[in-house]
């Protein structure tokens, strides 16, 4: 096997297994930390909210928190311009309810979004968890594909490089 081609392979090898870890960053706090920044900050934005009910733009994650809030005001009203330029000023955390509908109960925190211009709105603190969480799955997924893909891709090209070799008369060097 040629060095370069056996580097090659090593060298996608070691690709796949940087996906397989960023895939299972959830599990290795570490490499979450470094890949998905903004998640462990916005996790600790909760905590905060969490423990004193009430999160401030001085607070670590309420950025996140506050982009994520945006991002779903305006993902639900696509036609309402304003939404882009409202800003959060802080976030508060009600006390759990139990809320009833036709085919369940369940439990709901409310957290009330203080925005710019006066208004008050009110969303569930588990929506709000299983938006960040499906935001970051979503995230981690993607750059564990594309890392696999470009190790298969330089695999591919080292197999590629050995086969070219072996093609070649003996007689020809």
């Amino acid at each position: 096997m040629k060095p370069s081609a056996f580097a090659l392979f090593g060298l996608g090898l070691l690709f796949e297994i940087c996906a397989f870890v960023v895939d299972r960053a959830d599990h290795i706090p570490f490499v979450l930390s470094i890949l998905a920044s903004g998640y462990v900050a916005a996790q600790a934005g909760l905590g905060t909210l969490e423990l004193e009910k009430s999160l401030s733009s001085e607070d670590k994650g309420f950025q996140e928190l506050s982009e994520l809030f945006k991002n779903e005001l305006v993902e639900r009203n696509p036609d309402e311009p304003i939404a882009f330029f409202l800003s959060v000023d802080r976030m508060e955390r009600g006390n759990a309810i139990l809320g009833f509908n036709q085919t369940r109960a369940r439990e709901r925190i409310p957290i009330k979004f203080f925005l710019s211009n006066g208004q008050e709105i009110s969303w569930d603190l588990f929506e709000l968890e299983e938006r960040l969480e499906k935001n970051k799955s979503t995230r981690l997924f993607r750059a564990a594909v594309v890392i696999f893909l470009v190790g298969v891709v330089i695999q591919i090209k080292g197999f590629m490089l050995q086969t070219g070799a072996k093609s070649e008369p003996k007689g020809a060097a």
